[in-house]
């Protein structure tokens, strides 16, 4: 909220984004710029916004010895793209909230403590934004979950 005050509000700040993105300054391997495809999520649930972003970066990384690009700093890349593939992401891990993104895979489970596990489907292709979300059987608009929402366990749907 209060960074979208400081742009003029939430569409200037997406406008603002949506120039970063196209007119070539985000660097997926400059890593303060890693959470930027998930301002879009956060800013008020534009998961599609942060899914094609995420689908165009993704691209950068393979399974060659040079899979990875970039200096993989203390991991972070890694982490960027294990979080990604899952299809939440921590952009302000302080916050306790995940930013919601773009499942590569189409099944996850995490396994819980006490038994419980968190699943995230996704019943579309990956390569194609996935926007309609649902977490434990019900609509979920917002852009963001909980670490609390995961650690209950149950399920999130992502289709088109």
């Amino acid at each position: 909220d209060t960074l979208a005050a400081l742009h003029g509000g939430t569409d200037q700040l997406k406008q603002h984004l949506d120039n970063f993105f196209e007119g070539g300054q985000f660097t997926l391997w400059n890593e303060p710029d890693i959470g930027a495809p998930y301002l879009y999520s956060m800013l008020d649930g534009s998961i599609a916004e942060t899914q094609t972003r995420i689908i165009e970066e993704r691209g950068a990384f393979n399974n060659s010895t040079h899979g990875i690009p970039g200096n993989d700093d203390t991991g972070a890349l890694s982490a960027w793209y294990v979080f990604t593939a899952m299809g939440f992401y921590p952009a302000n891990p302080v916050s306790g909230e995940y930013a919601l993104g773009m499942p590569l895979f189409d099944k996850v489970t995490i396994s819980l403590k006490d038994g419980k596990q968190f699943t995230v489907n996704a019943q579309s292709d990956s390569q194609a934004p996935l926007p309609a979300v649902s977490l434990n059987g019900n609509s979920h608009t917002d852009g963001t979950i909980s670490y609390q929402q995961v650690i209950d366990g149950g399920e999130m749907n992502f289709s088109n």
